[in-house]
């Protein structure tokens, strides 16, 4: 009988030891758990800073999207405006000629008129 306690204690005693060896892998699978749990709350708030920062990219973006269009308008009224101006400075270019050819005209037949009277 002393030699069944003795396997039984051995057992307990080989039990133990495996259950101390089991806590001591637990331990370092917590500690690990806690390190990978920090890891992740780092990962998170620079995710969620990066998020806030892609978000003004893309507010910014919009707002200068915006601007281009707004300048795009502008430049295609100032075209309109400049093909106006040409359009007045032709039709003025054409009076002024026809103004000259007039005056020429004009002093042609004074001359005339002055050689007669001579």
């Amino acid at each position: 009988m002393d030699q069944r306690l003795d396997i039984i204690l051995d057992k307990l005693n080989s039990l133990e030891s495996g259950q101390v060896e089991l806590n001591k892998k637990l331990e370092v699978m917590e500690s690990g758990q806690i390190e990978l749990n920090k890891k992740l709350e780092v990962m998170k708030s620079g995710q969620d800073e990066l998020y806030q920062i892609v978000r003004a990219i893309r507010d910014r973006q919009e707002e200068t999207d915006a601007k281009l269009d707004a300048l795009s308008m502008d430049v295609h009224h100032a075209h309109g405006e400049i093909a106006g101006v040409k359009d007045a400075v032709k039709e003025l270019r054409e009076g002024v000629i026809f103004v000259n050819r007039k005056v020429a005209d004009t002093e042609y037949e004074v001359n005339l008129l002055k050689q007669r009277k001579q």
